[in-house]
């Protein structure tokens, strides 16, 4: 991804950002895993950045983050981020943010490969509340 079109996508991310504050309307269900669904947010940032490969990732581990929460007798809730590590790529979650006390690692995941772009990893915050996937500013 060029700069140019990096700067537009990251524009057009800006100004739906403040569309998503006012709340999301539509849901979309996952085809693959019954009973997840995900926002216009979480499929704003998919067909922006061609980023679907996320939401399959975390859709692919609800069932285990699901036991996860339910044996540490967490309300449903998940922060997912991407981060770069030791120039790896890290898809990881957490039942809170991941700075707060007693946040625990759920799942993590390295990403082999994307173009997704790394400048936007510390701006895209994805949670999952009741098996539905959306950006932190559409609560």
């Amino acid at each position: 991804m060029n700069n140019m079109d990096l700067s537009s996508k990251l524009s057009s991310y800006e100004d739906f950002l403040a569309y998503a504050s006012m709340g999301s309307g539509q849901l979309f269900a996952h085809p693959l895993v019954k009973g997840f669904h995900f926002t216009e947010g979480a499929r704003f940032v998919a067909q922006t950045f061609g980023a679907y490969w996320l939401i399959d990732a975390i859709a692919s581990h609800q069932p285990s983050v699901k036991r996860e929460l339910e044996k540490h007798g967490l309300r449903d809730f998940q922060v997912w981020r991407l981060q770069e590590l030791d120039g790896k790529i890290v898809l990881d979650a957490w039942s809170d943010t991941p700075d707060a006390e007693g946040s625990k690692c759920l799942a993590a995941q390295i990403i082999n490969y994307t173009d997704f772009p790394v400048e936007l990893f510390p701006y895209v915050d994805l949670w999952v509340e009741y098996g539905t996937l959306l950006l932190k500013q559409e609560r």
